[in-house]
């Protein structure tokens, strides 16, 4: 008798975490089905909205040693996404207190407003200008001294903005 219901109580236990493995793969399904849900949703919406997830933000180091005034020196061109103002962190100008022209330029073209803005050593602003709105899809950094034989320029630069910056060109 005692053996019956040993083994009638294995079985019952069996049963019971049987029974709790299934319902904790219920559990686990239930919750990636929510997540998924979720992230369909989150995806719908910024398909709907036309929010554009990837711009073209990431930034760019630009180098430029022993430049003179009435140049304009050019970075490489980089494709442009959105409608932003252009990033620019203008670090390092040995030489250059009264900081430097920035200008965006694509195909040959300067597309900044109010032809360019001054930066200053040190500042971080966006460059308003009219690359994506004319259809043009790729764009390039124009960095101009304001004083002669400066020593160095360096600096970090992306064709779309995706923080809070001033610009360096509008009034």
């Amino acid at each position: 008798m005692r053996l019956a219901r040993y083994y009638s109580d294995r079985k019952i236990v069996g049963e019971i975490q049987d029974y709790c493995q299934r319902s904790n793969r219920i559990k686990i399904f239930k919750n990636l089905l929510a997540v998924m849900l979720v992230c369909c949703i989150f995806v719908s919406i910024f398909a709907l909205l036309g929010i554009q997830v990837e711009a073209s933000s990431e930034d760019s180091l630009f180098v430029f040693e022993r430049k003179n005034v009435g140049y304009i020196y050019f970075t490489e061109e980089r494709s442009k996404d959105n409608a932003t103002g252009t990033y620019v962190y203008y670090y390092y100008a040995n030489g250059q207190p009264y900081g430097s022209y920035f200008s965006v330029w694509s195909q040959g073209v300067n597309e900044t407003t109010n032809g360019s803005g001054i930066i200053y050593g040190g500042q971080q602003r966006k460059i308003s200008q009219y690359v994506y709105e004319k259809g043009k899809r790729v764009c390039q950094l124009g960095i101009s001294p304001r004083i002669s034989d400066i020593d160095r320029v360096y600096g970090w630069w992306s064709p779309d903005s995706v923080g809070e910056y001033p610009y360096c060109n509008l009034p």
